[in-house]
């Protein structure tokens, strides 16, 4: 009976809200792709000779193309071929790590962290571009907006890293108000609750333990299980119930109006 009453409320809330998950990866025909990647050229800008811009190929294309190029056996060392492939760059992405040195055709170049990630969110961008295409219920017309998520633990830098990296793209909006563990536990909410917002409101404060006069508390523990790190946060979800009519007013049938605030209380 329990399946039962959840079969028939537990509609798409993603679709009826018009969200649909695209698919990335051009091979798998998948929504997620692989953050390996091969670098197969460097390029120079030319407003910025010193920008190096890497031409990349990434998802399941750069894990065969790794494994290709070491069974081939070729000429160059085993080092000196691995220098192309990186299988998770993101987990040096706000450190001071010093880069890669690249040796492409007798050429050494050194790249970046911050430039092999922008080279990363524009092959997204580009897969996202081309994924669309596919479907008609997407909307046309160039990208202008970019919701970027950054590692939880990660300092308010690498926020305007981001922005910076994103903007170079030629996306005048990014945004950047959510880290993945925040923004883990909004789609968590999304997808159970959001269905019929006046059940999903009711179910939300049945399930909450903690009642006080400020609201109704859940507390919700994220698991972020990325390319190479793991981050844990834990995170306070408060419903409040705010007033819509002033005291004594005639407010006929009513209406409410809750507002939903999450809080970081601790990640590692």
């Amino acid at each position: 009976m329990n399946q039962f009453y959840r079969n028939a409320l537990h509609i798409p809330p993603l679709r009826r809200l018009r969200m649909f998950p695209i698919r990335l990866d051009p091979d798998t025909k998948s929504a997620t792709v692989a953050s390996d990647m091969e670098i197969k050229a460097v390029h120079t800008r030319k407003r910025d000779p010193q920008d190096r811009w890497p031409e990349i190929v990434m998802g399941r294309r750069a894990q065969k193309g790794r494994l290709e190029a070491i069974g081939r056996g070729e000429q160059a060392p085993i080092e000196q071929i691995l220098q192309r492939f990186y299988p998770s760059p993101k987990r040096y992405f706000g450190t001071d790590h010093p880069g890669f040195n690249l040796d492409l055709d007798g050429r050494v170049e050194v790249i970046t962290i911050d430039q092999l990630m922008r080279a990363c969110w524009e092959k997204l961008l580009w897969f996202a571009d081309q994924a669309r295409k596919d479907e008609p219920r997407y909307s046309e017309g160039p990208i202008r907006r970019a919701v970027i998520t950054y590692p939880t633990v990660a300092p308010p830098s690498v926020r305007q890293t981001i922005q910076k990296l994103i903007k170079d793209l030629g996306i005048a909006d990014v945004r950047t108000d959510y880290d993945e563990a925040i923004a883990s536990a909004i789609f968590y909410i999304m997808r159970e609750y959001n269905t019929m917002p006046e059940l999903g409101m009711e179910s939300f404060k049945a399930r909450s333990r903690i009642r006080s006069d400020s609201g109704w508390t859940q507390n919700v523990l994220v698991f972020d299980i990325g390319g190479g790190t793991t981050d844990v946060a834990l995170i306070r979800l408060t419903l409040t119930e705010e007033a819509v009519f002033p005291p004594g007013a005639d407010c006929g049938a009513g209406e409410r109006y809750y507002k939903l605030t999450p809080k970081l209380l601790g990640s590692t």
